[in-house]
């Protein structure tokens, strides 16, 4: 079985190989940053692009998932929401 991982981008987590996990970190970390700013006593919104620094990557995160756990997860499937 091809090794897998999780990529934890925001809020959600994604699975996949860890050789495409590697190439979508390789992406990313070339990507320019994106910023929307709404100035309320305005109403306008300003927009910014810049290249990332350092201390930006806290959002994206990466580690490996054992084969067991990940079967026995996959059986598992989608979690049943409670009220």
């Amino acid at each position: 079985m091809d090794s897998k991982c999780t990529v934890s981008l925001g809020w959600r987590d994604f699975v996949m190989s860890s050789e495409d996990a590697l190439t979508l970190l390789g992406i990313l970390s070339k990507a320019e940053m994106f910023q929307e700013v709404y100035k309320s006593e305005t109403k306008t919104t300003a927009y910014y692009v810049y290249p990332q620094e350092k201390d930006d990557g806290g959002r994206v995160s990466i580690r490996l998932l054992p084969d067991e756990l990940y079967c026995m997860a996959r059986l598992a499937g989608r979690p049943i929401k409670e009220n």
